[in-house]
């Protein structure tokens, strides 16, 4: 399956933090150590993203109506 929508919406919602270290911390509400930032650049640039993941983009950016049509494919409403 082609990610590519879903790695440039991810990336998106990190620019609107600031940059990886606010995002983690968004995301997880502690601080990262610089494994946890790294390993959080890898997990967004490769866009295998598991539920736990998605999950807590839902909470943490309020995407309750945001479809997976339109986070994995960039369809609208």
């Amino acid at each position: 399956m082609n990610n590519k929508h879903a790695i440039q919406y991810v990336k998106q919602l990190k620019d609107s933090c600031g940059g990886y270290r606010d995002f983690f911390i968004k995301l997880y509400g502690r601080e990262p150590s610089k494994q946890d930032v790294q390993s959080l650049i890898n997990a967004v640039n490769r866009g295998k993203y598991n539920m736990d993941f998605i999950l807590r983009l839902v909470a943490a950016f309020d995407l309750d109506n945001v479809t997976f049509g339109e986070f994995y494919k960039g369809q609208q409403k």
